[in-house]
């Protein structure tokens, strides 16, 4: 693997015109000037075949046959004016993403499916990730078997299981605070946007050497470097504008305040190989 620079990548994004995002200094720009990045701040533990092969009945199979018309554009950061995604935290050197990713669309669908905005709920990444898969910040975990998990045992509160970044054993004894009753994928677009229309979702993506340097803008890959698999939350999308919205876990110093934009069919399949996950309250 060969490193790349910030300069390169700015160089990369002005030789493409169809190219509408920034590059800059950000959290985890050192990643891309590693040689060999290990699994901190990734941590999707399968192979591109094996997550695909995750994907079980899809929401379109169980979506009404009369639905309403689907919202050109939808940010739960800001449906009607009111906020029901929780702030951006950081994975930091363990490759937890999966928990983080889940932790977050439980929240925020908690929020929407009680209509209280501006979540204050904090649910525990290290009860779901230590607890659900083991000792894996070297091995990172799957979004199906997170869902599993959330639904079998349920999450408890950051306050009772706060998490560190590194390995840390089970910790017994922690109260479930929310249980999920079932959970589905989504795969054809028009089932992914009606997904996101109950809440914020679990999806994958490729994790190339430019994207630890997105700053803002609309994300199309540069370069052609694979990282890792890498789990995010999708919190809203834009039909005119063709990108989806995401929650990241690394941060507020990466991309806009730790949000960012993705667009529609790139190469880090993001919409394309892999299935949206959806926990269903």
């Amino acid at each position: 693997m060969t490193t790349l620079t910030l300069t390169e990548v700015r160089n990369l994004i002005k030789s493409k015109k169809s190219v509408r995002w920034e590059a800059g200094e950000t959290s985890v720009s050192h990643v891309s000037r590693t040689s060999k990045p290990g699994m901190a701040y990734f941590g999707i533990g399968a192979s591109e075949e094996q997550l695909a092969e995750t994907a079980g009945p899809t929401f379109e199979m169980t979506a009404v046959a009369k639905a309403p018309a689907l919202p050109k554009a939808l940010d739960w950061r800001n449906k009607s004016g009111a906020n029901y995604v929780t702030s951006v935290k950081n994975q930091l050197d363990c490759g937890s993403c999966v928990a983080f990713a889940t932790c977050a669309s439980l929240e925020a669908r908690d929020s929407v499916g009680r209509q209280s905005p501006n979540p204050g709920l904090d649910l525990a990444e290290a009860h779901l990730f230590f607890c659900g898969c083991g000792l894996c910040c070297g091995s990172g975990w799957q979004p199906a078997a997170a869902m599993a998990f959330a639904q079998s045992t349920g999450v408890g509160l950051e306050v009772d299981f706060p998490y560190l970044p590194h390995n840390q054993p089970c910790k017994s004894g922690i109260t479930s605070h929310l249980k999920i009753r079932s959970h589905t994928t989504a795969n054809p677009m028009t089932a992914r946007k009606r997904a996101i229309g109950d809440g914020p979702v679990v999806a994958a993506m490729k994790v190339f050497r430019d994207f630890p340097y997105y700053k803002g803008g609309i994300y199309t890959p540069v370069s052609k470097d694979l990282l890792g698999l890498h789990a995010v939350c999708v919190i809203g999308y834009d039909t005119p504008g063709k990108y989806w919205i995401i929650k990241n876990s690394w941060g507020p110093g990466w991309g806009s305040g730790g949000f960012g934009r993705i667009a529609f069919g790139t190469s880090c399949e993001i919409d394309k190989q892999f299935p949206f996950w959806i926990p269903i309250l």
